[in-house]
């Protein structure tokens, strides 16, 4: 079981998640956290210093913080700051509670069959990568059907629709000392972590990703790209943004236009394409003829 400190972090979170701006008393903090270890069977006094140790723990061991609004006597937290490491490791919690919940969840909760991701490589990619060590290992490059040995510098690690990318320079293949490759770890085996280090040269992710759609930063400039969806797609597109850099249009009854600056790529493709009628090219006038041509292609293979 988790330290009831952690529990009390992830109770806290969780209520004042599910009450966004609205926020939350500390009557009702402490209610609701009450009953939640009540649930578990420990009984348990939520006392106002420890309240407030809490919030001075939350910020910093998570650089989470609690605001205060003395009008109306209450504590929020301003979801806008809190990152994509924080939302994972909350959302994390979140599942191992459930899941914890009932040891019959198996006749009820079920998850999407799918093979392994290769996240039993995680924790030595991250030990190289603050270390700065060199790794070889073994990779499967599906065009080829190739397996070739790789010796790499590693970077970084990115996820891209539930699948993990070791971001590194190949030593081996690639011919400039900086340009960056991408690695799918389910794709990785025979990870050796070598002790020889390196110096990492300069590199940012996000800038490096920042006008790319998926793990295909390619040298092209971005576009200005104009799409339309329909009213039911579009939902899903104001919920789940395409791209950091979007930006609304049109909003009514009908439809759903949105702005997108990047640079198309076979990952952004594959995106429209698996939309079908839902989603429709506006501009440019070369890339909406580029996704009409895969879409004749595509209904070439019915013929």
């Amino acid at each position: 079981m988790a330290s009831y400190k952690n529990l009390r972090f992830q109770y806290l979170l969780e209520l004042l998640k599910s009450r966004e701006e609205n926020g939350a008393s500390f009557s009702e903090i402490k209610d609701y956290i009450e009953r939640r270890f009540e649930d578990k069977d420990i009984p348990f006094d939520y006392k106002e210093r420890t309240f407030e140790r809490d919030k001075k723990d939350l910020l910093r061991e998570r650089n989470i913080r609690l605001n205060y609004e003395r009008s109306n006597n209450i504590y929020s937290i301003n979801w806008e700051d809190v990152d994509e490491y924080q939302t994972q490791m909350m959302e994390h919690d979140w599942l191992m509670e459930a899941l914890r919940q009932n040891s019959y969840n198996r006749q009820f909760i079920h998850f999407e069959k799918r093979p392994t991701r290769g996240l039993n490589w995680l924790y030595g990619l991250i030990y190289a990568i603050d270390n700065h060590q060199l790794l070889e290992f073994t990779y499967h490059k599906f065009r080829e059907d190739t397996y070739l040995s790789h010796i790499v510098q590693p970077y970084a690690l990115k996820e891209f629709d539930y699948h993990w990318y070791l971001l590194a320079c190949d030593m081996v293949n690639n011919t400039e000392e900086t340009t960056i490759s991408v690695f799918a770890l389910d794709r990785i085996s025979d990870l050796d972590i070598l002790k020889e280090t390196f110096t990492p040269a300069p590199f940012n992710v996000e800038e490096h990703f920042r006008n790319a759609y998926g793990v295909i930063a390619l040298p092209d400039p971005p576009e200005d790209i104009i799409l339309r969806f329909d009213r039911h797609q579009g939902n899903y597109a104001k919920v789940r943004p395409l791209h950091p850099s979007q930006e609304i249009l049109t909003d009514n009854a009908e439809e759903l236009v949105i702005h997108l600056h990047l640079t198309p790529s076979y990952d952004f493709d594959q995106k429209l394409l698996s939309l079908g009628n839902r989603v429709q090219v506006i501009e440019p006038q070369w890339y909406r003829e580029h996704i009409i041509m895969r879409l004749k292609q595509a209904l070439d293979n019915y013929k």
